[in-house]
């Protein structure tokens, strides 16, 4: 039964090389620590594609621009993150962006969809969730090839409230946050980002399918070992948001290990691996460091993207952030629309700007797969 897969969990084992790690499935070991990843992708009228799905059970489009996506287990421990699937695979289509905000009830994601004039409106999404486990254990490493203790963890993640409290239980790899200025926030994590492809989603939705709620625009930027996070309302203008962030970050030091085992392996597609990401500069220059899974990008038109991973990504969910923001807190930055297509091995990406038209932006995506 498709919609009872489980999620995909990315688990703690330490190896037989000192200070390595490798990312097998829980049943290897029979064990019940790990942070999971879960993952949803949906439809405009509001269908579950189970096989871009990891963890969902079902889903529904309650309402205009609304939608109600159930998993199997409880959320209140996860940070979300999304983005819009209304992009296309043309350099030569203009595409509408899509506004995104979510909220968690249960083991329920609750999103909005919004368009051109911040209207409700029906969009297909993905969303790629990242959730902590009861028990916290130290993290050594993250997967393939098998690398070096660096201290650094492969998936991180933070949610923070609109005054920049950083939620603990909501949190992995995250030590503070602060709201630096209006619509500024500052997160320190536990070691440097340097590596790392991050995604965000704004936490200003609702529950319900009758309260109308404004989408949350949001642009990020690394320094070290701290993440930047500019959350912009309907006039663009900085504005207090609650948001969460999923990082995915590369190993520092590749060394021989065991050989990974993927998740939910499917046939014929062995070599997939659960997590990639890459991050593309506003030219359209594949960062390596900042990436995984990916093995080229190009700048195809104005606002218009393409990035090339090793193999296919028709089991995948994406999110994706911008990355045009700011470290200062005095200084004011555009958020960034964007919207994604998948086809075979390809991920197209849209980037518009203030007033909705495609314009270079640097991004980044985290992709889920199944």
């Amino acid at each position: 039964n498709p919609l009872a897969q489980p999620p995909m969990r990315i688990t703690i084992l330490v190896a037989g090389i000192a200070g390595a790690a490798a990312l097998l499935p829980a049943s290897t070991m029979g064990a019940t620590t790990s942070v999971t990843i879960k993952a949803a992708t949906v439809s405009s009228t509001g269908v579950l594609d189970t096989t871009r799905s990891s963890g969902a059970t079902s889903a529904m489009r309650a309402a205009q621009g609304t939608y109600k996506i159930t998993f199997s287990a409880s959320l209140t421990r996860c940070a979300v993150s999304a983005v819009s699937l209304a992009g296309t695979t043309s350099s030569n289509a203009y595409t509408w962006s899509t506004r995104i905000a979510t909220a968690i009830s249960g083991s329920s994601l609750y999103v909005t969809t919004m368009g051109r004039n911040d209207g409700p409106a029906d969009y297909p999404f993905s969303v790629v969730l990242a959730c902590r486990p009861i028990t916290v254990v130290t993290w050594l490493g993250p997967t393939t090839p098998v690398a070096a203790d660096t201290g650094e963890q492969p998936i991180r993640f933070a949610t923070v409230s609109s005054t920049g409290v950083l939620k603990a239980t909501l949190s992995y790899g995250a030590a503070t946050a602060m709201r630096a200025a209006q619509g500024k926030y500052k997160i320190a994590f536990s070691s440097s980002l340097t590596r790392c492809a991050v995604s965000a989603a704004s936490l200003a939705g609702t529950t319900s399918s009758n309260t109308y709620t404004w989408s949350t625009r949001i642009a990020t930027a690394i320094s070290g070992s701290s993440l930047y996070v500019t959350t912009m309302g309907r006039n663009d203008g900085p504005a207090d948001y609650p948001f969460s962030v999923v990082l995915a970050c590369r190993p520092a030091t590749a060394i021989t290990g065991p050989t990974p085992i993927t998740q939910n392996p499917v046939p014929g597609s062995t070599s997939e691996q659960p997590i990639r990401f890459a991050t593309v500069s506003s030219t359209g220059v594949l960062k390596a460091t900042l990436s995984y899974g990916a093995t080229s990008a190009m700048h195809a038109a104005q606002g218009k993207y393409k990035i090339t991973f090793s193999s296919s990504l028709t089991r995948c969910a994406v999110s994706a952030a911008s990355l045009a923001g700011t470290t200062s807190s005095n200084t004011y930055t555009w958020s960034t629309r964007i919207a994604t297509a998948i086809s075979g091995s390809s991920l197209y990406v849209t980037t518009m700007g203030r007033n909705d038209v495609p314009a270079d932006f640097p991004f980044s995506v985290v992709l889920a797969c199944n």
